[in-house]
């Protein structure tokens, strides 16, 4: 099982829940560079989070942190599950290791429909709920052995997508040395930082590509490219298109049958 870090000093600002179901047979996405995704599955499906497999089963709930490539696929007819999108605010403060799936958790799912009501009147008691949940189901940091600071790492470049990232600076700010990040990165991702960095950035720019009505100047902007050039060979490079096209096709797929972007 893979972990992930998180900073569970503060409790989400605010949340989204919701309900669905799975009518084609795969679903992919990217989570948003601030924002956590928790799935309570009732039907038994096949996930991915980046490039770990996992199959699950009802009861079971999946937990993908900010700027995951995240699919479900169904195994059957059906897939039906609840969900909850939020942030968590805190940058300091206790830190732990939230499994990539927590098995079992049937016992849960009168207390997610309560959530999913209250909300209605009041999402305090899905921040309340969803904040305990990964309280509970955290391990400590000790189960990344010797490689937390590269989950600090991850985190650290997905809230400077914006910026330059320099690689003695974040060492320096991470308390460690570049080798020591280098060899993290290149033992768990069997590539270098900077690859690493490239590869964020171009997911962050297909979710919002697809999911926001930033132009593509912004888009840029918000991972780091001031150079649009820059930015439109890097997007042709990761995924055949150049911006524009990306979106309107994209968009095409969503909705196929409605107005697209031109």
């Amino acid at each position: 099982m893979r972990y992930e870090l998180a900073y569970l000093s503060l409790p989400p600002p605010q949340i989204f829940v919701g309900d669905s179901y799975l009518t084609i047979h795969n679903k992919e996405w990217v989570q948003s560079s601030d924002q956590w995704m928790v799935i309570y599955y009732h039907h038994a499906n096949v996930i991915t989070n980046n490039t770990h497999v996992y199959t699950v089963q009802p009861g079971d709930i999946a937990f993908f942190s900010p700027g995951t490539k995240g699919s479900h696929s169904r195994i059957g007819t059906d897939l039906a599950f609840d969900f909850f999108r939020f942030s968590l605010p805190a940058d300091l403060g206790p830190k732990g290791a939230i499994p990539h799936v927590a098995r079992g958790m049937g016992h849960l799912e009168p207390d997610i429909r309560r959530a999913a009501v209250r909300v209605i009147d009041t999402s305090v008691y899905a921040m309340a709920f969803v904040w305990n949940l990964m309280c509970v189901v955290s391990q400590t940091t000790a189960v990344f052995r010797g490689f937390e600071i590269l989950h600090e790492a991850e985190d650290y470049i997905r809230r400077n997508l914006s910026r330059r990232i320099a690689i003695p600076k974040m060492a320096e700010d991470l308390n460690t040395s570049p080798r020591h990040l280098l060899r993290a990165f290149r033992a768990e991702y069997g590539i270098t930082i900077q690859e690493f960095i490239l590869r964020q950035r171009m997911q962050e720019a297909a979710r919002m590509l697809l999911t926001t009505d930033y132009s593509v100047k912004e888009v840029a902007a918000r991972i780091g490219y001031s150079d649009l050039h820059h930015f439109n060979k890097a997007v042709r490079q990761s995924t055949g298109l150049p911006p524009r096209e990306y979106r309107r096709l994209g968009k095409l797929r969503q909705n196929p049958n409605g107005a697209t972007e031109n």
